[in-house]
């Protein structure tokens, strides 16, 4: 309860609320999606139900939740204004929803021109989305570990845009090439590390010690867990693509980080000060424990060949960690 906030900074409650009302349409529309297209979905990797399910939970619940998050909490956490949120707010929601609803009718229709007109929208409006928020981080008034997390969050959104887009071309053969072995597993690995995992350690530092009533996290996680993240998914990333004996190394590094991230925090809540249960923290236990539970099996995929696949990680890690936590703060 030591954070200083700048209350008085807070944008009008329709800015985050465009976001954050959008999320939970776009979670019925996926779970409809899934009851239609039931085992036909979950068929293999490459299901274009499935690449449509995935994309409307991590666009329009996870991101949509996420980016409405951000323009409620920057001026007050970190005092980072932004102009005009209001008109910003309305594009920003729209364009992402919009782009959302066209990228998973373009994998459901098998169409080019939806995959086409979806890149365009959504690199309007997440790249100005990306250029709005960033400039307001990196001319925060308070800068502290919170800060740093969401630069390097919006720089993993950053990422996980041009990637995405690329993809998006492919598909919709506009002349580039459809990368889609290592350029999927890239692009899934820098969003669900580098956005929405770096996004919540940031957004946890603030959140969690001031709503559920704990100690700090301890000064050493947070200033290197997420630099070490940022770094280890970069080591990781460009050891899949050139692929040395130690290619190991950076994948069990970020895994270790996330988890240390899991158990401190789980730590903190069993030693809260506030002694009354409710649902927040039910969700963030939920949470915190699918993300070890998704990480272990992701090295028994990794390491063993026990018949446990990579597929059964994600969903761990999506369904199981980032619902919840996004459950848990909204």
């Amino acid at each position: 309860m030591n954070t200083p906030l700048a209350l008085e900074q807070a944008p009008p409650i329709s800015v985050p609320l465009r976001f954050l009302l959008s999320a939970p349409l776009f979670g019925m529309l996926a779970a409809t999606l899934l009851l239609i297209g039931g085992g036909e979905v979950l068929a293999t990797r490459w299901s274009p139900l499935l690449l449509a399910l995935v994309h409307l939970v991590g666009l329009g619940v996870l991101s949509m939740a996420m980016c409405g998050a951000l323009l409620q909490m920057l001026p007050v956490l970190v005092g980072a204004q932004i102009a005009q949120p209001l008109p910003f707010a309305a594009i920003s929601s729209a364009g992402l929803a919009i782009g959302t609803l066209l990228l998973a009718g373009g994998f459901v229709a098998g169409s080019g021109a939806m995959f086409a007109v979806a890149a365009g929208v959504l690199a309007v409006a997440l790249g100005g989305f990306i250029v709005v928020v960033g400039r307001a981080l990196w001319r925060a008034e308070r800068p502290d570990a919170s800060t740093r997390g969401m630069r390097l969050a919006l720089l993993g959104l950053l990422a996980t845009l041009l990637l995405g887009l690329a993809l998006a071309l492919g598909h919709a053969g506009a002349g580039l090439p459809l990368w889609r072995g290592t350029g999927t597993d890239l692009h899934l690995v820098v969003a669900l590390a580098g956005w929405v995992a770096m996004l919540v350690v940031a957004v946890a530092y603030q959140v969690v010690p001031m709503f559920q009533m704990t100690a700090p996290y301890p000064q050493w996680l947070r200033a290197w867990l997420a630099p070490a993240v940022a770094a280890m998914l970069l080591l990781a990333i460009a050891s899949s693509m050139w692929s040395p004996e130690w290619r190991w190394f950076p994948w069990l590094a970020l895994a270790l980080l996330l988890a240390s991230f899991a158990v401190a925090t789980l730590g903190l809540l069993a030693r809260r000060r506030r002694k009354v249960g409710d649902a927040s923290l039910a969700f963030w236990r939920l949470g915190l424990i699918a993300l070890l539970v998704a990480i272990a099996v992701g090295a028994a995929s990794w390491w063993s060949a026990t018949g446990v696949t990579m597929q059964l990680a994600i969903t761990l890690f999506i369904a199981g960690f980032a619902l919840s936590v996004v459950c848990a703060m909204l």
